[in-house]
């Protein structure tokens, strides 16, 4: 999570003077989520450039969050047969278990 946030906030803060990048913060986790949204408020010319994606059913409530504050968001769905599709989503659920026991209780 470090890196990606140290990175996430490289790029975010080129992004500031340069009208040719584009980023996708493709993540769950909350806190690289806030870090992109805190910097689009600051520097709302860049809203236009960056979107959030989230895999659906994973931090739908942050999705619908950051997409009621005007921002835009993709839901990914993943699809294929049982066996390309199993192994990724096994992963994907056990990176995210702490996210997950966080809204069950």
């Amino acid at each position: 999570d470090k890196a990606y946030n140290a990175a996430l906030v490289t790029i975010l803060k080129i992004m500031v003077d340069r009208t040719d990048i584009e980023l996708m913060i493709a993540s769950h986790n909350d806190t690289s989520l806030e870090i992109g949204a805190i910097h689009l408020k600051n520097y709302p010319h860049l809203v236009p450039k960056v979107s959030f994606a989230q895999l659906k059913g994973m931090n739908d409530m942050a999705s619908m969050r950051y997409a009621n504050q005007g921002f835009t968001v993709y839901k990914y769905i993943p699809y294929g047969s049982m066996t390309e599709t199993l192994p990724y989503l096994s992963r994907r659920l056990l990176e995210n278990t702490e996210m997950i026991w966080k809204y069950m209780i």
